[in-house]
Parts: C-alpha cells; sequence; structure tokens
C-alpha cells in the first residue's frame, strides 16, 4: 500500500505536525469556536513554531518536570488526553458551559488550557464534597465500591490541602482532574475493574502523602531554597517524586484509554497495554517504599510524622463521610409514603382534640395493657375487641400517651373510613417505619438500605413492605444489642381498613420469633368482626383477647360511663352557668342505664344538651322508654331524637343529600368542596351541617373537612331498622347514585383538555406541583375523578349504549385519564376502567361495552407513556394507537396538528396490550391458561415464571434469588421475596419450576447448597428441603401443575425421584424412586416434566430419545421418539389438558405428539433458514396453537390445525443497522441485518429490497440513486424507482468506507478509503462513465462483490490523517474532507487544494455544501450544533448551538436568524425538538442503543428493533404547545 501511495503524483503530505497552541483553542464546556478568533478560522496552511532557547531551561514545579517527562515521552497521548479532560462532554457541570468558556481570555493557549484544567479539577473536587457522593452515585443503582470510597475519603480529608496545590501547580491538575473524571467510570455497573481501581485508590492517597512531603520538605523549591537537610537525600527524592508523578499521568491515560467509551481514544486503545494495572500498581508501592527509606534517612520521625499527617487528614474525611451519610438516610426514610394523621398524637386541621381516657377510668385494661407493654411473654399480640361505641380509639390514644411516656411506643396508625391513606394498608407499613425510624434513630441506616436496594418499595404490598421496612432491619439491629429493647406497636380501628390485606396484618406482625434482644409488641385494637376474629385464628403464636363488651366488664363498664357522664356534665353546667347539681342525679342515672355499655351514647347526650337551653333536651331525653331489644337500641332514639329537633322543615329537603352523602363519601370533604360536589350553595350547606353539631365534627373553616363524631351514626342512618324515621334514612343505592350523578356532571363541567395549563407536550407529571393541580382541580373535582365508578358499582345502576356514561366517556374519556395522571393516580384510573368492564359485560349495550373494551386496551397499552407525562395522552397515545382503534377514532381531532404525517401503525390491536418498562432482560416466558393474549412484561434477569391464580397474578424468579409476584391488572409489584441473603441466587442452582398454585421448587449444584432441593411456598414465604435419602445430587426438578408431586433428575445414580408434597413436611422423602436406563436410551435426560396431575412423567434425552413414564408403575408408557437422530431435546411441555406433548430439540425441529397415540401432530424447523434466529422458548396454548420465542426476540404463533399456516410474527424478522435520507426527504435508504438494502420513496409509496454486503452507504440528493460500499472496495449504485443497478464498480483494494453523491444526484460519486495508518485515499468517479462502463461490460466484475478490477477514477487523492467526512459540491468542481482539526476544500480539476479551515469541534457526524448557495456556503454538523462556513474565504457565516446530542442532515439549513429544527432521542423514549421533549416513544416504537435514528429537516427516522422503520414528518411551526 506505501507502494501504491507513493505512485500518485498529486500527493499532498502535511510534513509539519499542527502545532499545540492551535491545537488548544477548545474551550471547555463548549464544542464552538474561541471567542476570540471570530471567524473560527485560520485560512493559512499552519506552519511549525520556532522553538525558544528558554524552552530547555528545567521547569520549577515537581508537576511541571513530570508533565515534560511524559511530553517527551509520549506527547500525541498526552496531547489526547488532555482534550478528552476539556471536551464538553467531561468537563461541563450543570449549567452546560464552565465559567472559563463563557468569557474571553487573550493569554497564549498552553496558559489558557493550563488555567482551564485547574478550574476543572477545582469545580470536580467541589462537586465531590458538596454533591454527597452523586458524581459517583447520581442516577445509578450500584453500591459504590470500597476503592472508589477510598478515593472519595481521600478527596473529602484534603479539599483545601487540593485546592492550594492546585493553584501552585497548575500541571498538578492534569492528576486531579483525571483522578475525578475516572471515578464515574471505574463506578459504572459495566466497568469490571478491580485492579484498576484499586490502582486510583491508591493513587488518590499516594497524592496526598506526595504533598505532605513536598510540603515538609519543600522539594519544589529545593533549587532556590537552603536546607541542612543532606541535598543528595533531597535531590534523590525530588528526582523520585517526579518519576512518581509521571507515572502517575500514565497511568490514568491508560485507565481512560481503556474504559472510557469517549471516540478520543479509539486509536490508542489498540497501541498501549492497558491492563496490566497490578503491575503499575506494584511498580508505585515500591515507589513508595523508596521515597519512605529516604525519609527515614533524613531523620528518625520525619517518616512518622508524614504518617500521623496523612492519618489527621483520614479522620477528618470519616467525620464528613458519617454527616453525609446521616443525609443520605434522612432522604431515603423522608421519600416513604406517609399517611397524615395516622399517628396517635397527630390533630387534623379544624378536628376537636382527639378524646382520651378520664382519669380513674378503663382503669383495669390500661393496667392490664401497660403490664403487657412490658413484658416479655409468647404473647406478643394484644387485641382488643368491642362493639361501636365502647371507647376503643378513646383507650388506644390513652395507652399510647403512656407507652410514649415510658420510651415503649415505637409506631401508631390509626385507621379511618374515611381518611385518606389510612382507609387501607398502602401505607400502613411505610408510615409505621417513618415512625419507628422516628422513636429509633439506631433502625435509619438499615431502613435506608433497604429503600436503596428497591426504590419502589412504596409501591410493594403490605407484605413486602413489613418485612424490609420493619422486620428485617429489626433483624439486622437486633444482631447488635446487647441489653433488651421493647417496642410496641399500636394499630386502631382495623377494621375500617377496606382492603383484602387488611387480613394479613395480624400474622405479619406476629412473625417476631427471630429476634433476641427485641421484644417487639403489637396491639390491635378493632371492632369483634367475624372475619377478623378468623385473621387471628391464623396466628401460629399465641395472643391475648381482651373484650370490651363481655358480660365480664359489665360492671367496671358502668362503673366508667358513670364517672364519664358525671365529668362531662359538671363542665357543661359550668361553662353554662347552670347550678352545680345540675340535671340532677335521677337524670344521670337513667342516662346511664340507657347508655349500657356505649360511651358514646354518654358522649352524644352531653354534645345534644350543650346548648344555651338544655332544659328542653333534658325533658326529651326523660321521656325516652328504656329498651333492651338491642345493645344499640337506646344509641338509636337519641339519634332519632337528635334529628327531629334539629332538621327542622326548611332543612329536610337538603338532609338527603348533604348528609346522605357525607356518610357515603369515600373520603372526607370540606362544605367549599361539599358545595361544588353536590351543586348546592355553600350557604345552605353550611346551615344544614351546623345543625348537627352534636353528630358531626363540622369545621369553622369552609375549607377543612367535615367528618363523623362516630361511625355509630354512619351505621344508623343506613340501618332501616334502626333509623324507624324513615325521612331520615339514607337509602344507599339512592345516595350512591346521587353522588354518581353529581359527580358525573362536575367532570363534564370542570373538565378540559390541557387543565393545568401546561401547554407543552412533554411536561412531566413530576415536574407539576401540587399547587398547581389543586388550583386546577380542586379537592372536589379529584373526587369526583377518583370515586364517580365506586359510587356507580354502589348505585346498581343499569347501563346502556349511549346512556350519560357512554357520553361521558365519548367527550372526557382522555380529559378524565389527565387529570388522574396529574393526580398521580393513574393505577385508580384503571381499576376503575376496569370495574366499567365488569359492570357492563352483562348488559346488552354493544356499542358501550366496544369503548370500555377498546379503553382497556388502550390504556394498558399506554399506561407507561401516560403515567410520565400527561399531555402524552393526546400526542402519543393517539399517534401510536392502532388505526381501528374506538379511542383514536373518537378524539382524532386532539392529534396535535404539528404532526404533519403520523407513522404507520396496525390495523388493530395486536394480541399484546399492555407492556411496562423495567431495566430487566426477558429471557424466559410463559403462556396463561386463558390464552387472552393481553399482557407483556420485561422483567429483570428472569430464569422461571408461572402464571397463579386463574392468570391474575404472574410470580417470577431473578438470578439474585428474588422471588416477585405481579398484578397482571396494573403490571405492580404485589410481593417481593428477597430470599435469605441470596440463598436462592440463581447461578447457584441447577433448575427451577413453578407450579399453578404458587409453590416453586429448585435444585442446587453448586455450594453451599450442593445436592439440595428446596420447596418454596410464595404464599407464606416457607421453605422446605426435600431429601433423596441419599448422598445423590439431583440436577434436573419439575413440578405438577397442581403442586401436589415433584420429580427429581439424579445425574450420579441415574434415577428418577417423586415427591409427594401435599404435606409439606420439611425433611421430606421420596415416594417411589426408579432407574432411567431402559432399553430405549442411555444417555441423561436434558430435561424432566410432570403432567398436571402428576400422573405422567416426560424425559427429553441428550440423544433425542423422549420417553413417557406411568408414575404409578414406574414403567414407560410411550417411547415418542428415537434417540437414532443423536439431537439433544432441550424442552418439553405438556398441553394444559395432558394429551399433546411439545418438544424442542437444539437443532433441528419443534415437534408436537399426541401422547395416546404416540403420532407426531406437527413438526416445524427450529432455526431459520440462514441459522440467524433460533427457537429458545416453546409453550402451547389450550386453543392448541403453539408458541414459540425465538433468539431475535420474535414471538411466532401457529395453529396446530395447519401445518402450512404462515405464523403468526409478533415482531418483525430483521434489524434496522442503519438509515440515510435523501437530502429532499424524498427517499430514505435502510441497512438491515442480513445484508439487505433497502430504498423507499416516500411520496410515491413504493421501494426497492436489494441484497449487498453493506459497509457503508448513501443516498443522492435528490433520492433517486442508491450507492453502497462494501469492506472488498466494491460499490453499487441502483435506481430508487426500478432497482435496476446502474453501476457496480471497485474502488479500492479495502474498505468502501464513506460515500458522498454530488449536489446534483447527476455528476459525481465520491468515496474514501484507509491506508491503514498512514492516512486516508479520496477518489472521485463521473456517473455517467460508471453507467456507461457498466452497461457496456461483460462478467468483468463479481457479482458477490468480492472481485473485480479497480476502476479509474477522475480525480482521488492520498491524504495523511483520517479522513471523516466528505462533501462533493453541486457542480463537481470541489470537493471538503473533514479531518480530526481541519476542514479541507479541494478543486477537483485542478487537483489543489483551495482552502484549509481550522476548526475545534471534536466529533464531526456531517458535511455538506449547501444546496441552495451554489457552492458558497460549507455546512459542519457536530457535537452540539451547527456551523455554516463561506466556502470561498473559510470565514464563519453562523454558529448555531444546540442542546442535542448530534446532528446528522444539514442539507437544509436556513441562512436566516431562526433556528434550524433539529432533532433528538432521549434515553430511547422521548423525542427532542429544539431541545424540548416533544412525543414519548411507547415501549415497542423505542430506539435502543445499537438501533439509529436519523433526522432530516422536519422528518425523522426510527430503526427499531420490533416496528423496523417508523417515520414522522413535523409542520415547521415551531410553536409546540396543545
Amino acid at each position: 500500500m506505501r507502494n501504491t501511495k507513493k505512485s500518485i503524483q498529486n500527493f499532498i503530505r502535511r510534513d509539519s505536525p499542527k502545532p499545540k497552541d492551535e491545537k488548544q483553542e477548545l474551550l471547555p464546556g463548549s464544542g464552538h469556536l474561541n471567542p476570540q478568533n471570530t471567524s473560527g478560522v485560520s485560512i493559512a496552511t499552519p506552519t511549525v513554531p520556532e522553538k525558544h532557547a528558554d524552552e530547555s531551561a528545567t521547569p520549577k514545579g515537581l508537576w511541571a518536570e513530570a508533565y515534560a517527562k511524559v511530553e517527551d515521552e509520549d506527547a500525541k497521548l498526552l496531547e489526547v488526553y488532555k482534550q478528552y479532560l476539556l471536551s464538553p462532554e467531561e468537563s461541563t457541570t450543570g449549567s452546560g458551559k464552565s465559567p472559563e468558556a463563557q468569557k474571553p481570555s487573550s493569554s497564549p493557549p498552553d496558559d489558557r488550557a493550563d488555567r482551564q484544567l485547574q478550574d476543572l479539577a477545582q469545580r470536580k473536587l467541589k462537586a465531590v464534597h458538596e454533591g454527597h457522593r452523586k458524581i459517583i452515585v447520581q442516577g445509578k443503582k450500584v453500591v459504590i465500591k470500597d476503592q472508589i470510597n477510598r478515593v472519595i475519603r481521600t478527596i473529602l480529608a484534603s479539599k483545601d490541602f487540593i485546592s492550594t496545590l492546585l493553584s501552585s501547580e497548575p500541571h498538578a491538575s492534569l492528576a486531579w482532574a483525571g483522578v475525578v473524571l475516572i471515578l464515574p467510570v471505574l463506578s459504572s455497573p459495566l466497568t469490571q475493574a478491580d485492579d484498576a481501581t484499586n490502582l486510583l485508590a491508591y493513587v488518590s492517597e499516594l497524592l496526598i502523602r506526595m504533598q505532605v512531603i513536598d510540603q515538609t520538605h519543600n522539594l519544589s523549591g529545593m533549587q532556590t531554597t537552603k536546607s541542612d537537610t543532606n541535598p543528595e537525600i533531597l535531590q534523590r527524592l525530588r528526582e523520585k517524586a517526579v518519576q512518581l508523578y509521571a507515572r502517575i499521568i500514565k497511568s490514568q491515560m491508560k485507565i481512560i484509554c481503556q474504559y472510557s467509551r469517549s471516540p478520543w481514544f479509539r486509536y490508542w486503545r489498540g497501541l498501549i497495554n492497558a491492563n496490566n494495572w497490578k503491575a503499575d500498581l506494584d511498580d508505585m508501592t515500591q515507589a513508595k517504599q523508596s521515597i519512605d527509606e529516604d525519609l527515614q534517612a533524613i531523620g528518625a520521625r520525619v517518616l512518622g510524622n508524614v504518617d500521623a499527617a496523612v492519618s489527621q487528614l483520614q479522620d477528618k474525611a470519616d467525620s464528613i463521610i458519617r454527616e453525609l451519610g446521616n443525609i443520605t438516610e434522612d432522604l431515603h426514610i423522608e421519600k416513604l409514603s406517609r399517611a397524615r394523621f395516622a399517628g396517635f398524637n397527630a390533630v387534623e386541621p379544624s378536628a376537636p382534640l382527639p378524646a382520651k381516657c378520664l382519669e380513674g377510668t378503663r382503669v383495669e385494661i390500661l393496667n392490664d395493657l401497660e403490664q403487657w407493654g412490658k413484658e416479655n411473654d409468647d404473647k406478643p399480640i394484644f387485641w382488643l375487641s368491642g362493639m361501636a361505641g365502647t371507647g376503643k380509639s378513646t383507650i388506644s390514644r390513652t395507652i399510647c400517651q403512656r407507652f410514649n411516656e415510658h420510651n415503649l411506643l415505637g409506631a401508631s396508625f390509626f385507621f379511618s373510613r374515611n381518611g385518606e391513606l389510612r382507609n387501607h394498608s398502602a401505607a400502613l407499613f411505610t408510615t409505621l417505619a417513618s415512625q419507628l425510624a422516628d422513636s429509633l434513630p439506631a433502625l435509619r441506616e438499615y431502613m435506608s438500605k433497604a429503600i436503596d436496594i428497591d426504590k419502589t418499595i412504596s409501591e410493594q404490598s403490605p407484605k413486602s413492605q413489613c418485612e424490609r421496612l420493619i422486620l428485617e432491619p429489626l433483624s439486622e439491629l437486633d444482631k447488635k444489642l446487647l441489653l433488651p429493647l421493647q417496642i410496641v406497636i399500636v394499630l386502631d380501628a382495623l377494621d375500617e381498613c377496606q382492603d383484602h390485606s387488611q387480613h394479613a396484618i395480624p400474622e405479619l406482625l406476629s412473625n417476631v420469633s427471630g429476634f433476641n434482644s427485641i421484644h417487639l409488641r403489637t396491639l390491635i385494637v378493632s371492632r369483634p368482626e367475624e372475619s377478623i376474629a378468623r385473621d387471628f385464628q391464623k396466628i401460629t403464636t399465641t395472643y391475648q383477647h381482651w373484650k370490651l363488651d363481655s358480660n365480664e366488664q359489665r360492671t367496671q363498664t358502668t362503673r366508667d360511663v358513670s364517672l364519664f357522664l358525671n365529668k362531662m356534665l359538671a363542665t357543661i353546667a359550668f361553662n353554662r352557668d347552670l347550678p352545680p347539681e345540675w340535671p340532677g342525679e335521677e337524670f344521670k342515672q337513667n342516662m346511664v342505664q340507657k347508655a349500657g355499655r356505649l360511651f358514646i351514647y354518654a358522649a352524644t347526650v352531653c354534645r345534644f344538651l350543650d346548648t344555651d337551653f338544655p332544659e328542653e333536651q333534658i325533658e326529651s331525653l326523660m321521656s325516652m322508654d328504656s329498651t333492651k331489644d338491642s345493645p344499640t337500641a337506646d344509641l338509636d332514639r337519641i339519634y332519632t331524637l337528635l334529628l327531629q329537633q334539629k332538621i327542622t322543615s326548611p332543612f329536610k329537603p337538603l338532609f338527603q343529600s348533604i348528609v346522605g352523602s357525607v356518610i357515603l363519601l369515600n373520603e372526607s370533604l370540606s362544605p367549599r368542596d361539599l358545595s361544588m360536589l353536590l351543586d348546592i350553595p355553600l350557604r345552605k350547606v353550611r346551615k344544614t351541617l351546623d345543625c348537627l353539631r352534636s353528630v358531626l365534627v363540622v369545621p369553622e373553616d369552609d375549607g377543612s373537612p367535615v367528618s363523623l363524631f362516630h361511625l355509630s351514626f354512619h351505621d344508623f342512618l343506613l340501618d332501616s331498622t334502626r333509623c324507624s324515621d324513615l325521612q331520615f334514612h339514607v337509602k344507599a343505592e339512592e345516595g350512591h347514585n346521587r353522588l354518581f350523578i353529581c359527580s358525573l356532571n362536575l367532570m363534564n363541567k370542570h373538565l378540559i383538555k390541557d387543565i393545568c395549563q401546561l401547554k407543552h407536550p412533554g411536561a412531566l407529571q413530576k415536574e407539576v406541583e401540587s399547587s398547581v393541580v389543586e388550583k386546577y382541580l380542586p379537592l372536589a373535582v379529584q373526587y369526583a375523578c377518583l370515586f364517580w365508578t365506586s359510587h356507580l358499582e354502589s348505585s346498581k345502576v343499569k347501563l346502556e349504549d349511549d346512556d350519560i356514561v357512554h357520553d361521558f366517556l365519548k367527550c372526557n374519556f382522555l380529559h378524565w385519564l389527565e387529570a388522574l395522571t396529574l393526580m398521580g393516580k393513574i393505577f385508580e384510573g384503571i381499576d376503575n376502567i376496569l370495574l366499567l368492564e365488569t359492570l357492563v359485560k352483562a348488559v346488552e349495550n354493544p356499542l358501550l361495552h366496544a369503548f370500555i373494551y377498546d379503553a382497556i386496551r388502550w390504556v394498558l397499552h399506554m399506561r407507561t407513556v401516560i403515567e410520565e407525562a400527561p399531555l402524552q395522552i393526546y400526542c402519543s397515545g393517539l399517534i401510536f394507537a392502532p388505526r381501528a382503534s374506538i379511542i383514536k377514532q373518537t378524539f382524532q381531532s386532539n392529534i396535535p396538528a404539528w404532526l404533519k404525517e403520523p407513522p404507520l401503525v396496525d390495523d388493530d390491536w395486536s394480541p399484546i396490550d399492555q407492556s411496562w418498562p423495567t431495566d430487566r432482560h426477558v429471557i424466559a416466558f410463559v403462556v396463561s391458561d386463558d390464552a387472552s393474549g393481553r399482557q407483556r412484561m420485561r422483567l429483570e434477569d428472569v430464569v422461571a415464571a408461572e402464571f397463579l391464580e386463574r392468570d391474575s397474578r404472574l410470580a417470577t424468579l431473578h438470578r439474585n434469588g428474588d422471588i416477585s409476584q405481579w398484578d397482571l391488572t396494573t403490571g405492580k409489584i404485589l410481593q417481593q421475596f428477597r430470599s435469605n441473603k441470596g440463598r436462592f441466587e440463581a447461578y447457584r442452582f441447577d433448575h427451577v419450576a413453578f407450579a399453578r398454585n404458587g409453590t416453586m421448587v429448585l435444585s442446587s449444584f453448586d455450594d453451599p447448597n450442593r445436592g439440595k432441593i428446596f420447596l418454596v411456598d410464595l404464599a407464606s414465604e416457607k421453605t422446605l428441603e426435600l431429601v433423596t435419602g441419599s448422598s445423590t445430587e439431583p440436577s434436573k426438578v419439575t413440578i405438577s401443575q397442581n403442586g401436589a408431586f415433584v420429580a427429581a433428575w439424579s445425574v450420579l445414580e441415574m434415577s428418577i425421584y417423586i415427591w409427594h408434597v401435599a404435606e409439606q413436611k420439611s425433611g421430606l422423602v421420596p415416594l417411589d424412586q426408579w432407574t432411567c436406563d431402559s432399553e430405549y436410551t442411555h444417555s441423561d435426560p436434558n430435561v424432566i416434566k410432570l403432567s398436571s396431575d402428576g400422573s405422567k412423567l416426560a424425559s427429553g434425552h441428550q440423544d433425542g430419545t423422549l420417553l413417557l413414564w406411568d408414575t404409578a408403575t414406574r414403567k414407560v408408557n410411550r417411547h415418542l421418539l428415537s434417540g437414532d437422530r443423536g439431537d439433544d431435546i432441550i424442552d418439553i411441555i405438556f398441553s394444559p389438558d395432558d394429551i399433546k406433548l411439545v418438544s424442542l430439540s437444539l437443532s433441528t425441529t419443534v415437534e408436537v405428539l399426541d401422547i395416546q397415540s404416540g403420532n407426531i401432530m406437527q413438526a416445524f424447523q427450529s432455526y431459520s433458514p440462514d441459522y440467524s434466529q433460533y427457537i429458545w422458548g416453546i409453550n402451547i396454548l389450550p386453543d392448541d396453537r403453539i408458541v414459540t420465542g425465538s433468539s431475535d426476540g420474535s414471538i411466532i404463533i401457529r395453529k396446530l390445525a395447519d401445518s402450512k399456516e404462515a405464523p403468526i410474527h409478533l415482531t418483525p424478522r430483521q434489524t434496522v443497522l442503519k438509515i440515510v435520507v435523501s437530502a429532499n426527504a424524498a427517499t430514505i435508504g435502510i441497512q438491515y441485518s442480513n445484508e439487505t438494502l433497502a430504498a423507499w420513496r416516500i411520496g410515491e409509496g413504493r421501494g426497492i429490497d436489494v441484497q449487498f454486503p453493506v459497509y457503508s452507504m448513501a443516498l443522492s440528493p435528490d433520492g433517486t440513486m442508491l450507492a453502497a460500499g462494501s469492506d472488498k472496495g466494491m460499490i453499487q449504485i441502483w435506481d430508487t424507482a426500478t432497482g435496476a443497478v446502474v453501476s457496480r464498480f471497485r474502488g479500492y483494494m479495502g474498505i468502501a468506507r464513506g460515500i458522498a453523491f454530488s449536489q446534483d444526484s447527476l455528476t459525481y460519486i465520491g468515496s474514501i478509503d484507509d491506508i491503514f495508518d498512514e492516512g486516508s485515499i479520496i477518489k472521485v468517479w463521473s456517473i455517467a462513465k460508471l453507467a456507461e462502463e457498466f452497461s457496456s461490460s461483460t462478467s468483468d466484475y463479481d457479482h458477490s462483490c468480492q472481485t473485480g478490477p479497480i476502476s479509474p477514477a477522475e480525480w482521488e487523492r492520498c491524504i495523511e490523517g483520517e479522513v471523516w467526512k466528505i462533501a462533493v459540491s453541486r457542480d463537481g468542481k470541489r470537493l471538503a474532507a473533514a479531518f480530526a482539526y481541519e476542514i479541507c476544500v479541494f478543486d477537483v480539476f485542478t487537483e489543489k487544494e483551495e482552502l484549509v479551515i481550522n476548526h475545534e469541534y471534536w466529533g464531526i457526524y456531517s458535511l455538506a455544501f449547501h444546496p441552495n448557495q451554489e457552492n458558497a456556503m460549507l455546512a459542519v454538523g457536530y457535537s452540539t450544533g451547527v456551523a455554516l462556513f463561506n466556502a470561498s474565504t473559510g470565514q464563519l457565516v453562523r454558529n448555531i448551538e444546540c442542546h442535542w446530542s448530534y446532528v446528522d442532515a444539514i442539507d437544509s439549513l436556513p441562512l436566516g436568524r431562526q433556528p434550524a429544527v433539529c432533532y433528538d432521542i432521549k434515553d430511547g423514549a422521548w423525542l427532542i425538538r429544539n431541545g424540548e421533549r416533544i412525543l414519548y416513544l411507547p415501549f415497542d416504537y423505542r430506539v435502543e442503543w445499537k438501533e439509529p435514528y436519523c433526522f432530516h429537516d422536519n422528518h425523522v427516522f426510527i430503526g427499531t428493533k420490533e416496528r423496523g422503520l417508523i417515520r414522522l414528518h413535523f409542520l415547521d411551526d415551531l410553536n409546540l404547545t396543545l
């Protein structure tokens, strides 16, 4: 190749390298031009500056000497390393530019670069100190390595120390900037570099140590300072320090070169030995020892003083780290969801102070509870029960106060039927954990770790929260305690917890047997409901039960009611200036007798009497006869009396609407919100409520919630047998119907598109302040949005087509979802839609049913979109919905006008209608029994999965040993079972299987569980170990779908074991055992599977044999497949009815067999014709369709009835590798993974597909021709309209690395090639001549594009350096080539270099002559913007700064003052336009890091794995508001 290069006549050589002062024009934090040089251009070719005589003088500082030493040994790599440190990606912080980049400088380039490095190092070190280690862990779910902590420790200890050094020694910035910028690289979970990390940690400590030595002995200034110390030793120390510093700089360059993903080092990576970190560490260790020996020689105490100084700095760092750790723990715990007013001492605004027991009342129960709380017996649970009105909550608050005074109370939670987050268990354990963290600060560390491990803990099941946030942290603390610790938790009104998890709470809090020093006690208070009583019966430990309404307590209760009544009446008499003996002993005794066990009766009497004229009320109360009909009869009478007196004629019409609504609301509302919801004037609402202050808590202001004094009033009004005056009886169905109608009317009136005026389509829900949401969505509207379906269900209203529900959905469905998203309640919205589906199923209303069904499909498919960004409901949600979607058709007008042409989407919903993103990889799949095909999940490192409970849940086992259960309706985690510190880590297990009843079986071949089989019950999370009765080591396991039988294969004994596990006893021995060696095969099975009932067992062997065993007789029932094929069977599946069996072979076929006859019903290949994809998973649906999953990610469903039927592809078969767009945006070129090229003419709706071994590709500007270059130097041109080959020719001996057409699309085509490490060749051919030669040629070219003669070029140049991009002018007369630091423009005909433009853009992504300026403009797209140069003078015409990552198409940039329209894709999910989020890409439309995307003008082209090529066309209008 060198001879070829020398033979070229017009060879352009750059004999002198570019001087450093010109290469260092790049400013930190910017990819733009030096402000000093307004043109950004140096027209003349640079020359080498003369070397001044004083440059050889010895540098003054140690670091300057070390820098010079490195520069002499490896100047090029040092230069690239400095440029990397100052590159925009590395040097910028939050503002995007460093301060240095924002002001001009008059200093020489070298001085400026030094100052920039100083500034960079100072800022990065400050960030480590102030940012709580965010430079390492921000946004990353990783545990910081110990070595990285050592570096942080050193930086924190020595910040001021380092800052002084950087000011005096500029070259030291090179080392410290390197240390801080290397930290994120080595902290990455993808970087497995323990040796390199050890080296960095040692270097950071060594830098501090050497600076201590330098300051002590003035090594830097010893040439000008006299010293009593032996000058020879000091000089030796100085030389060793310089050598050590040089070694440190080199080691950092090697680390960055090896592990950074930056393109700066792609050349150097292969030229240096960058892996021997241990050797570098050993060298530095020896250098330190040598320096220590010299210090020892100076004086006996010198070395000790240095060690002491370094140790003092480290102690300072430890103190800082401890402080930061406390801050981090507080931040983690603050993130837990916390129910307001749940604690015993919490007081709701405008509510009366919570009552506590009067002195002298409830003495016995309070004493018993206090004694129980201090004991450590075998009764950790105390259940206090009593009917409504017996004073349970008053006792709870009183005992909480006592426990608190004795430092026993850990946490308390008072449930409330209408309290936000207090009427269900979702926030129970997070609230208890927060309170425990306050009362026991020692728990914070362990709770914080649990939250750090899983940030979604607040969204998980109560069981997971209880274990991870309470029991496990207590267990960790328990291990460190030397003295016993008593903790009491109090739960009040458990019966008001309204979700199904209520029943698990007593059992969860009873699992405290594993503690040694901690004694956890739990008091649970509730009504004596039968369901709660059953829950307590499940508790394995004993518990104490006190019944407040039992006959044994009657005497004590009567006494306490009498004391309470006397005290309250005396208070009323005092406040109302009544006689002390008022109202008389007879009245008091009468009231005590009527109250019976109910304190609420006595309290209601007192509130009834607390008026200006109580005498009239006394007479009414005395006239009521006492009754024994029921325990609440006397209470009912007083409620009736109160209503009859207070609700007079003017208020009776409003009673049902206002009071009836108050008692039926799911959450308490204020008078103002009640007025808005019910559409009743606020004045009338207040007047009605004020009449009932004896039974309602009515706030003085209009904004605080109205609530009941006691739930017994609610029960009374709803029970017609208790509320004898039917004008006050609230009929539940009518009341709920009223609330449903009012909610619907309020939403119809209030909900609109973009209700919070966010305007921008990419506005995120998390960025919207709660005050903004409450301003535009008052609490009454929020209530209506959340609970209208609940009231609809309770009203028993029959739904019909075109009724008010149907009309609401057709008008406001999207507005309703937007409101729910803004409220952070999208999961509740999903539940509401699913509830609607159940309400409409049984009714003959096909239109409404179809709408709701489509709404479910739509919201499940788009949930991740609308959950994150509310306004994407109208953008992404509608744009990407199928054309036949009713939601899309109904709300078509809401699609933003700025989308000129939407992408192609499916005609109708696919079998997959829900996806939710996690950072997890799919490696296994299962199918549900009902084959509905309505779920899609991506889960982290799943090794086994199974549907549970009629397909409502999915259980998964992950590689780290975690077991998760997922709600398939919402996609939320219901339960997360973290196995005993990785006990079930999957890499330790050879085989895993699930049963449909929620049982899992695992077998292990690795330590520490070698030879063991574990059975895990997911419901109870109990683990049982099965034993084989011998020393065998089972390697394959299976479990029947009913969970009754487990089978295992022993590789050592060639035996199969069967266990009957219904009894679930630990240490269970096998039910049966038999050898698998038979007349049919002597090879080991790869897989064994039990049938659903355990009566059959199938074994697939390594030689291809498939046997069916009868587990009762231990004999082969069927020899289904013979082993003469020699093909491993790797998977087998029983059909749900156990009639068929599907086998998957390693390299040949998938076969479906009839078990009864043994016949093969269907067979097909398990790999693609080109062997690029193969099947890795199989399953069978109940309707006999076969499901297969392939290595390319595709899922295929085949019908068993017809083996020839084309498979149903759910994802594309080929991956898009590259996309190019013609300058006029008329044609798209696509490169696929199977050496296929496609060109699609957008306006004509047609295209071509061709086969070619593509290395590079390009489209002509007018889109009429597609060119591709191969790695063998072949170039081929096609007509994009017909697919005809225009020309095929050999351009190079090597790779055709880049191709460019002239701007007129007709005249010339140019290409570049590398000449190994010597430079590049640029060639230009005449397209007309190529076409003519091709048409007249016969067989000169190999059609496989591998060989053929090289076609002579019209023009060619061989140039030193790597050419990044080339561009040919419209008239074909000029060619531009972009290098790392310059752009050269050549005259094609005179073969003369016309212009050299020096630039400072690292990463040129595109280069083009502007098509509308007659070659006068040259456009350059670089990493952070676009630059337009005058192609004649080289002057910078315009520099467009961008916020996006790169610009790929610059052919039609406007030259006016308006900025170019530029696009980017962020995190694969967000389409960005001019720095603003505009469109969220659904899961199957997203871009992964390997997949291409490009932008041209207002066209966006995305190559996706699942959807192929996606095209979006936007309007030019930059107004993207909705």
